[in-house]
């Protein structure tokens, strides 16, 4: 009756390794399969980043010759002065006029 139940002991011992290894098993797949996911990941979030240089670089081509209307400081703009202090508008303030007379050909 001892020897019925190292046998049955070591059975239960054998197939809990059986399972142990199963489980492994889907653990390793679990894990590939992330690493392929966040590979996947990064190539499309270089591509969209490459992307975004290129859109930003014709962006900043494209407005080199951006001129605005008042001085320029720095990265602020600001407005002429006579328009920016006088209480009565000017006629040429409110943008009704040519600035320049290439402007009126």
């Amino acid at each position: 009756m001892n020897d019925d139940r190292i046998v049955k002991l070591l059975e239960e011992i054998r197939d809990l390794q059986r399972q142990h290894v199963e489980n492994y098993k889907d653990a390793l797949r679990n894990q590939e399969e992330s690493i392929k996911m966040n590979r996947e990941w990064q190539r499309k979030a270089s591509q969209r980043q490459l992307i975004a240089l290129i859109v930003l670089a014709v962006v900043v081509a494209s407005n080199k010759r951006l001129k605005l209307s008042g001085a320029q400081r720095g990265r602020i703009a600001f407005p002429r002065w006579l328009a920016f202090v006088s209480a009565v508008p000017l006629p040429c303030a409110r943008g009704h006029c040519a600035r320049s007379l290439s402007a009126i050909r």
